[in-house]
């Protein structure tokens, strides 16, 4: 058995509000009818058993897992740090589709800290792999050894590749570092991210990489609306990128939910 601790569970009321989510409000009875079929999505919140639609969160320590979570979901549900680790168990922020049908968006820890660790850390990614829909793998942009992540995503693509999305995060951090506001990458920064991207398609034989910043609210917008394409697609649900165009909430991230057609119950 595998225990997720419910940082936060919203209501239908707040989900309706909530900027994340209105690029999915078309397809909510779609989903719930997919989530229904399948026991694959049962699982236990708060001892109470639901269908979970579950996004992942995994990588490193320090490659800001919490921090994306917190700007995806739009509060500071998880706890963050700028100096030191502080994910040890697994979290989740579960947005209520209807009484027994959530959206969870998963937080684990890290990786990379020590063996022991590593160990246990290892066997809920791949419990937590198979019970998830859409698998985030983030990678620090500034870093320049990614051994470890290369051989743990291998091991996660070779289980199911349709699931797994490559986030390269903390953008903002690449040399030679810039203070602007509102930010955006200077072009010396653009250049550096170039050629980080290529070097990390070669090196993870990967298409596509997603670059943001989650401290800066950069490029969130790209990052969450694959999220939300992997979700219908591993759910059989079709996906079209029209639904989403012109969506963009006013503070710069998707909104996931116009494809819910939420009501307040």
């Amino acid at each position: 058995m595998i225990t997720v601790y419910t940082k936060k569970s919203l209501t239908l009321k707040e989900f309706n509000q909530h900027p994340f989510l209105q690029s999915l409000k078309e397809q909510r009875s779609a989903i719930i009818a997919e989530l229904n079929r399948d026991d694959s999505h049962d699982w236990t919140l708060d001892d109470v058993t639901v269908k979970c639609l579950n996004v992942l969160f995994i990588g490193q320590t320090g490659t800001g897992k919490s921090t994306l979570i917190n700007r995806i979901t739009g509060g500071e549900y998880m706890l963050t740090d700028d100096v030191r680790c502080c994910t040890k168990e697994m979290g989740s922020v579960d947005f209520k589709l209807s009484s027994k049908c959530s959206l969870c968006f998963c937080d684990m820890p890290g990786i990379g800290e020590n063996s022991i660790a590593d160990a246990q850390y290892y066997e809920w990614y791949r419990r937590m792999f198979d019970m998830s829909d859409c698998v985030v793998y983030l990678l620090r942009a500034e870093k320049r050894d990614y051994a470890l992540d290369l051989e743990e995503f291998q091991r996660l693509r070779e289980i199911n590749n349709k699931k797994l999305i490559l986030g390269l995060g903390c953008v903002d951090k690449l040399p030679p570092l810039n203070r602007s506001q509102p930010f955006r990458l200077s072009s010396e920064q653009k250049e550096v991210l170039k050629q980080k991207i290529d070097d990390i398609r070669k090196l993870f034989k990967v298409n596509k990489i997603f670059p943001f910043s989650a401290t800066e609210n950069y490029k969130i917008d790209k990052l969450t609306e694959k999220i939300c394409e992997v979700l219908l697609n591993n759910l059989g649900i079709s996906w079209n990128e029209k639904i989403i165009e012109g969506k963009i909430c006013r503070d710069g991230f998707l909104s996931l939910g116009n494809l819910f057609k939420l009501k307040v119950l």
